[in-house]
């Protein structure tokens, strides 16, 4: 199948198809697949710079076809003071995991956010005690507890 063209999604886009709950399932999914060794091993690279760093985080998925996707996010601390931008940006490419044809290039912070609390929300899921109706964050960014 020879797709028409790759799809170009900005943030915006992605926040008002992107909600929590189906988020969740997906992750969910993605855990238990790669729990059972139906996955490939997620790959992921750090890259310094300076004031800063890109990481890379790549996987593939087997569902309905093979999916490929890859994440470069930029991890610029001073970016607001120096620049006005924000600390993290960057974007996610998705392809097809069978020929390689670049499905979609999307901006990563909606999906990044999203992705982090629904990721969050199963692992309180299935790590909670029964009787926990109090959750607690503490941190921020990657050093959420």
């Amino acid at each position: 199948m020879k797709p028409d063209s790759t799809l170009l999604l900005k943030r915006n886009e992605i926040s008002a198809l992107l909600n929590i709950e189906e988020c969740m399932q997906a992750v969910e999914q993605a855990f238990k697949l790669y729990a059972e060794g139906k996955t490939a091993t997620p790959g992921v690279l750090g890259i310094p710079a300076v004031d800063g760093g890109f990481h890379i985080k790549a996987g593939m998925l087997e569902l309905d076809r093979t999916y490929f996707a890859c994440k470069t996010n930029a991890n610029f601390p001073q970016n607001m003071k120096r620049f006005g931008l924000p600390l993290i940006q960057g974007v996610i490419v998705l392809c097809d995991g069978e020929n390689g044809y670049p499905l979609a290039l999307m901006d990563s912070m909606e999906t990044t956010i999203i992705r982090t609390g629904a990721a969050t929300g199963v692992a309180a899921k299935y790590l909670a005690r029964t009787d926990a109706r109090v959750a607690t964050r503490r941190g921020g960014g990657g050093n959420c507890l």
